[in-house]
């Protein structure tokens, strides 16, 4: 066409170096395809991932095993599927389930409140407190989790 490198670099908003090595590949191979690399290759595509993203913004109780097994007609990781997430700023989380407190609760706290206020040492010695935290030995502690992104 008989346009400059620069023109043309101009013209792709790219570099003029971009432009010169193209050309220069085009010469030696007669293609502009980029030469293959080592390392695995990517098992989805940027639309593979935003709609991954997409469905977990859509249905936050779908689990990464059952996205991984339908979401793009052939099977990727589980993993691949959590990966792809966390790029896109969405992490797994714990539902929240707060107490819902009725009247009756509110009044029999309050009973207790007043009952133990005057308490002295000896009478709380007579108390047993447990900590009710879970340990989990295993990922699987049978829990239900939901996508959401990170900071909600």
């Amino acid at each position: 066409m008989g346009a400059t490198q620069r023109q043309i670099a101009r013209t792709f908003n790219c570099s003029q170096t971009t432009i010169s090595k193209l050309i220069i590949r085009y010469q030696q191979t007669g293609q502009t395809q980029d030469q293959s690399r080592s390392g695995r290759p990517r098992v989805t595509t940027p639309a593979g991932d935003r709609y991954i993203r997409q469905i977990h913004l859509r249905n936050r109780c779908v689990t990464a095993t059952s996205t991984a097994a339908t979401a793009l007609g052939h099977a990727i990781s589980r993993r691949t599927v959590l990966r792809r997430l966390r790029t896109g700023g969405i992490r797994a989380y714990r539902p929240f389930r707060g107490m819902a407190l009725t009247r009756l609760h509110r009044q029999r706290r309050l009973q207790w409140a007043r009952t133990v206020r005057r308490w002295q040492r000896r009478d709380w010695a007579r108390v047993l407190f447990t900590d009710e935290s879970r340990f989990c030995l295993f990922r699987n502690d049978g829990r239900v989790r939901v996508f959401r992104r990170m900071g909600e």
